[in-house]
């Protein structure tokens, strides 16, 4: 016949069950959205892995790039590498559970002269929930990056819509897109040292009028602006979502 005794070692079992259940379950809750990861090929390259641990797009990162130099007495060369997939015409952001893999290269030459991997370590990434991930000040970049591209996006949009009653010329489109980068506000001085993949919206349109000559003027004017006006409104709504 059970007694009470019997039982005490099943329920002792199962109280360590629970325990461990709700153990895991803290680890999981406890999980940081994004993993970032650097290691070295087979070539002697580095390269980073960013794995999005949410169950939203990871829209934007930016990491610090560590080049040792080729001359022993030179300084560690650090730069900064940025991608924004909201900014980027045809940005590729990376999706819940995914990893992204990028290659960092090596320095050719160094004191050993062995190729030395370059490095790197993460600054802050942001989300499409509006999320964000990382250092505050470094985050708060990645969120002027996506203000100073704004603000170009709407002076292009502007210089496209300026010639509306078909009064000018490619030409003189191309010259006031030209005219109106070289006029453009500098971006400030922790957006300059970034390298962002994204191309420059000036730059952007000027190509796209000029590759496309043999297409009439005032079709290709309606399909940049509608390029842009739809990357206006992606970059403005990830803007409001990160308040």
């Amino acid at each position: 016949m059970e007694t009470l005794a019997s039982r005490e070692p099943i329920k002792r079992a199962l109280i360590v069950l629970l325990l461990f259940f709700l153990f895991g379950l803290s680890v999981c809750s406890a999980q940081e959205p994004l993993s970032f990861q650097w290691r070295v090929t087979g070539n002697r390259n580095g390269e980073i892995v960013l794995t999005n641990n949410t169950s939203v797009p990871l829209t934007a990162y930016l990491f610090e790039v560590i080049r040792e130099p080729c001359n022993p007495i030179e300084a560690i060369q650090r730069t900064f590498r940025g991608y924004d997939a909201i900014t980027t015409l045809d940005g590729d952001a990376v999706q819940p559970s995914t990893s992204r893999v990028e290659n960092l290269g090596a320095s050719r030459c160094n004191k050993d002269g062995v190729n030395s991997p370059v490095k790197a370590t993460f600054k802050a990434a942001l989300f499409m929930d509006g999320l964000s991930y990382g250092d505050k000040e470094w985050i708060e970049t990645l969120m002027q990056h996506r203000k100073f591209r704004l603000q170009s996006i709407d002076t292009v949009i502007g210089t496209l819509e300026s010639g509306s009653q078909g009064r000018k010329t490619r030409q003189e489109y191309v010259a006031l897109l030209e005219k109106a980068g070289r006029a453009a506000d500098e971006p400030q001085q922790d957006l300059q040292r970034i390298q962002f993949s994204d191309t420059d919206p000036y730059q952007q349109a000027i190509r796209e009028l000029s590759k496309n000559e043999t297409m009439p003027l005032q079709s290709e004017l309606d399909r940049l602006l509608a390029v842009f006006r739809a990357l206006r409104a992606r970059i403005e709504n990830a803007l409001l979502r990160s308040k």
